[in-house]
This record gives C-alpha cells, sequence and structure tokens, in this order.
C-alpha cells in the first residue's frame, strides 16, 4: 500500500479539520494478515489522549467504509512526542527556538545533517543557527527531513520563538 502522506491527508482531511487537527506523519506497513496504518497527528494548542482516541473512532470509520481496508487494518493514532518532524513554514515558525535536526536532499558545506536552533522561517527558508557553523539557511524543497528535539523541562513558551503561550507538546 504505497500511499503518501498527501493523500491520506485527502482521504482524512474531513476528520482533521473537523477536529482542528494536523496529520504530520503516516507510516503503512503490514502486520500478519492486516495493513498496519500509524498516523501521528497534532494540533496547535497540543493534543491528548481523549484527543487521539476520539480521532482513532473517526479515522476508523473513514477506513471501514473503504472495500479494500475494511477489517483488514491495525490502526493507531499517535501524538508525535518531543521528536517530531517540522514539514512546513508555519512548523519552523511555531518552534522558532527550538532544536532541530535538518537533513538536505543534497550536500550543504559537505554533509547532509545539520543540527542547531531555529531562527526563523520566511518566504520558504528556514534559518537555522548550526551548532560550531552559525547562522544557515534551508529552502524547503530542499530539506529531505528535519525533526524537532523539544525539551521536556523547558517551561511552554520559553523557547524565544513568538507564541509565547505556547502548551507543551505530546500526551
Amino acid at each position: 500500500m504505497g500511499i503518501r502522506l498527501s493523500e491520506w491527508e485527502d482521504r482524512l482531511r474531513p476528520v482533521l479539520e473537523e477536529e482542528g487537527a494536523e496529520l504530520l506523519e503516516a507510516h503503512v506497513g503490514r502486520r500478519r494478515n492486516a495493513v498496519s496504518l500509524r498516523f501521528f497527528v497534532d494540533r496547535e494548542a497540543g493534543i491528548g489522549v481523549d484527543d487521539l482516541a476520539r480521532l482513532s473512532r473517526k479515522i476508523a470509520l473513514i477506513l471501514d467504509a473503504d472495500p479494500v481496508l475494511a477489517g483488514t487494518y491495525a490502526l493507531e493514532v499517535s501524538s508525535p512526542g518531543m521528536n517530531r518532524v517540522v514539514r512546513s513554514e508555519a512548523h519552523f515558525r511555531r518552534f522558532v527556538g527550538e532544536r532541530v535536526h535538518v537533513w538536505t536532499k543534497i550536500p550543504r558545506q559537505g554533509r547532509t545533517h545539520f543540527e542547531g536552533r531555529i531562527e526563523g522561517c520566511d518566504e520558504g527558508v528556514v534559518s537555522v543557527a548550526v551548532d560550531r557553523v552559525g547562522s544557515v539557511g534551508f529552502d524547503l524543497d530542499q530539506i529531505e527531513r528535519a525533526e524537532l528535539r523539544l525539551d521536556p523541562r523547558r517551561p511552554p513558551g520559553s523557547s524565544g520563538g513568538k507564541n509565547g503561550d505556547r502548551t507543551p507538546r505530546g500526551s
């Protein structure tokens, strides 16, 4: 089942919009006689266990309506946790000041992995204060993958970003 993230977003859009949630990652695999579906979702204000349970029930209704999947899947709907993927300009802006790992599609400065703090994001370019290098700009379309490394000991809003009233992430 090679359905891409954008296709899952399209299929689940009604439920996600209703819940004010966003699909961050989708993993599809095989588990015994069933398809294994793992969806990582979040919201601006964070997502809790009750939210995940409600989303899981609603997503299951969509999957049950699919004649190919009905009754032949294992579903997991989870919070992205402390080490989460960031994909969009809005994600990077929301987490200004947080630590991030960035993997690029092609080498930059002789490497494809960078670690540092998000400084900002504007017009498709993410600025990261890379450890022992300084400020580096990454075009969003040149980023293979980017993952936050949130600090669970940091109080909400202390990341230095514009969103000072941010609630803790994860469930």
